[in-house]
């Protein structure tokens, strides 16, 4: 039995009152802006309005806080909320080239450069926090303690989407994660979770798995850097071993015209062969075991050992579903990522299996 609470909130994060409710699903993603809905009786779910949302505890500690979207009402007795969380605030966000402005006449970027978990509080203070120009203030908005964690890097901002620029600087900071928890903006370092998470059929820690493979947008990047014509700076970058395992070279162009660092655009490269490459999407049933459970023991960014097909895979847990009623029933279901090559690895294990079992078969029928 796990406990689970809503509360209902104003656009200001004040909370009006608790909701009861009959189900409650969230999809909670690192680094970006999941989805919630919640389903009961009308008058328990009255409170959630337009221009509010809700903070959800789990097990009296704060979970996850979001903003109401849409609602569809059946009949009398049913209503049905959604919403998404509370770092779509961001998404809403521009990050300005001078955040004092209009008019942009001082300066033609915001370059801001240290720890990536301080250049990304800045952004966020000067945007959307208390920093910004009144009217581009997210009410409530505050920012957790700086403890200077990440990577050094160098953000250029120049009219980017808030979010987007975040998660740029995340990944270049080497790998942090953030979120919004009622009200509060908070960077956090994930953890290599992979020697004491193991999530396997084997040993009772895994009940299903579904996993799907895709191909690369891009495994070639030109960036072009300051310069014009024959004097502009092009820096190359390559995923050679996806260019060969899916027989592919798929180019793309990187405009970078912003930086003279060529150490900039290399980082910039790396990200666009990241976000361009091949995918792996492993969706994760577990059986909650001791040291094993998801929230307590693992959760959004960490890394874990899922074993699949006998391949034991490094998978960094990218998103969750989450199911509870209000009798506290509950069931987590993590989604990850993991590199083409384990997963490959465990497919062939899957196709050897499946053929040694048809040989078997088509043995046992010619007796």
């Amino acid at each position: 039995m796990t406990e689970y609470t809503v509360f209902a909130v104003d656009g200001s994060g004040t909370r009006l009152g608790e909701a009861a409710f009959e189900a409650l699903k969230l999809r909670m993603i690192f680094n970006g802006v999941g989805t919630w809905t919640l389903e009961g009786a009308p008058d328990a779910l009255g409170l959630i309005a337009i221009g509010g949302g809700i903070e959800v505890r789990r097990e009296g500690e704060a979970f996850f806080s979001g903003i109401l979207t849409g609602l569809h009402r059946e009949g009398p007795y049913r209503l049905t909320l959604r919403g998404v969380d509370s770092l779509t605030h961001l998404r809403d966000r521009l990050a300005l080239p001078d955040p004092a402005g209009p008019p942009f006449t001082s300066q033609d970027h915001d370059v801001r450069t240290g720890a990536a978990e301080t250049v990304m509080r800045e952004y966020v203070y000067y945007n959307a926090g208390a920093g910004a120009r009144s009217e581009r203030r997210v009410p409530g908005l505050t920012l957790a303690t700086d403890l200077g964690r990440g990577a050094t890097v160098t953000g250029r901002a120049r009219f980017h989407n808030l979010l987007k620029l975040l998660q740029s600087l995340a990944l270049q900071g080497g790998g942090l994660g953030f979120r919004i928890v009622d009200g509060e903006f908070q960077v956090y370092e994930p953890e290599d979770k992979t020697g004491e998470v193991k999530l396997s059929m084997d040993i009772g820690s895994l009940r299903d798995y579904d996993y799907q493979l895709r191909a690369p947008k891009a495994t070639m990047v030109y960036a072009g850097g300051q310069g014009e014509g024959t004097a502009r700076t092009i820096v190359l970058g390559e995923n050679s071993a996806a260019s060969v395992r899916w027989g592919r070279r798929i180019e793309t162009f990187l405009d970078k015209r912003q930086t003279p660092d060529t150490d900039e655009i290399a980082a910039a490269i790396e990200e666009t062969l990241d976000r361009a490459g091949e995918q792996v999407r492993l969706e994760l049933t577990p059986e909650p075991l001791a040291q094993m459970e998801p929230v307590r023991d693992y959760w959004l960014g960490d890394t874990v050992t899922a074993s699949i097909e006998g391949a034991a895979l490094e998978a960094t847990i990218r998103e969750c579903a989450v199911m509870a009623d209000g009798h506290g029933g509950e069931t987590i279901v993590p989604v990850a990522g993991t590199s083409m090559a384990e997963a490959l690895d465990a497919l062939a294990r899957l196709y050897q299996g499946r053929e040694g079992l048809e040989a078997r078969v088509a043995a046992l029928e010619r007796v």
